[in-house]
Parts: C-alpha cells; structure tokens; sequence
C-alpha cells in the first residue's frame, strides 16, 4: 500500500520528516509478518494484524492495568512485535503509544488529500 499527498492540498511547516511526510517500508511486510499475526488465503498472506487485534490482551492494547501511556511498555510485553513492524516500516503505526515515530500531520489548504493506492503495480 502506498499513501502519497495530492499537490497543491497542502502547506508545509518545516523540515520534519513527519509534518507533511510520507509513510515509508523498506521491504513488504506481508512477507515478514509473524506466522501468529498472519492473516491468511490459502498459503498467501493477505494482511498483517497487530497484537491487539489478534490477541486482545490488556498488555498488547494498552487497556486495563497497562493504561496510562506509562504503564505500557512493549518491552515488557510476551513477544515485542512492534520492533519486527518498526524493522520492515519504520513509520508503522503499531501500537497504542506510537505516536513519536509513527503519527504525520500536515496543514491543509483547507483540506489536506492524500490518495491511497493498494495495490501498486
């Protein structure tokens, strides 16, 4: 999946890579997903779950005894699948709390548009 600006929808405020940035993965991460967070047709994987969606435990969905922001450490969790997504795409939106490395904003004109192309030839 690619998501990229339409030009002229948007200003830029800065040199950060994330105001007005684009999200990027180095490699296909559907070929890299842990065998558990697979999601599958026949032997293709299709798409890639987070540990949330797959598990629903309090430790991987920041819920319960592991909210607030504080309380929800991924390196405590059983298998630190964020580290795996953040590998293959460093700009990933992985987990609850990634918002430092994973949340792009930009100021519209007045709107900002993006196009979203899902299946790249």
């Amino acid at each position: 999946m690619r998501i990229t600006l339409i030009p002229g929808t948007f200003d830029k405020q800065g040199p950060d890579h994330y105001n007005c940035g684009e999200p990027v993965c180095i490699e296909d991460m559907l070929a890299h997903c842990p065998g558990e967070l697979a999601v599958k047709d026949g032997d293709k994987t299709i798409a890639c779950m987070s540990a949330c969606t797959k598990f629903r435990t309090e430790a991987y969905c920041c819920t319960g005894a592991h909210q607030p922001r504080e309380k929800c450490v991924k390196k405590d969790w059983p298998v630190d699948y964020p580290s795996t997504f953040k590998h293959y795409c460093p700009d990933a939106y992985s987990w609850a709390y990634d918002d430092a490395t994973s949340t792009f904003a930009c100021h519209g004109k007045p709107y900002t548009g993006y196009e979203v192309t899902f299946c790249p030839k």
